[in-house]
């Protein structure tokens, strides 16, 4: 899912990032994601944190509270791009945080690295014994 208020940026990553061959759900606010990704049909999210109405970070408190939810990767994108902005993002819940302007190499990387974490961290809690 991409959660964007921007047709700038919403429009060209919808079509590139479905060229890589993912299925894109684009929305431009947080509350139209968060009402997605409360189907539980979704795996990842690429959100923009300064959204009109529902920000990003308010977003991701909401989709960690959630149970259909709350192992949704994200990905903040943001114009924020201090280091300050960035650990607020990673304590409100988000995976990674990537700045604006956001290359394709750049977001399709951090994408492969959130990817290879949540498939490792499944791989562990398989093996978890139980308890």
């Amino acid at each position: 899912m991409l959660a964007d208020d921007s047709e700038e940026l919403l429009g060209p990553f919808t079509e590139l990032l479905t060229m890589e061959g993912a299925q894109v759900a684009a929305v431009r606010s947080g509350q139209e994601a968060l009402e997605l990704l409360l189907t539980g049909q979704h795996d990842t999210l690429l959100s923009d944190i300064g959204m009109p109405g529902m920000d990003g970070l308010t977003l991701i408190e909401h989709v960690r509270a959630s149970d259909k939810a709350s192992g949704v990767m994200a990905i903040a994108l943001t114009g924020f791009g201090r280091l300050q902005d960035e650990r607020r993002a990673l304590q409100a819940g988000f995976d990674a945080y990537l700045s604006k302007p956001v290359s394709m190499n750049a977001l399709l990387g951090e994408l492969a690295r959130v990817m290879r974490r949540k498939k490792t961290r499944g791989m562990k809690e398989r093996s978890a014994p139980a308890s």
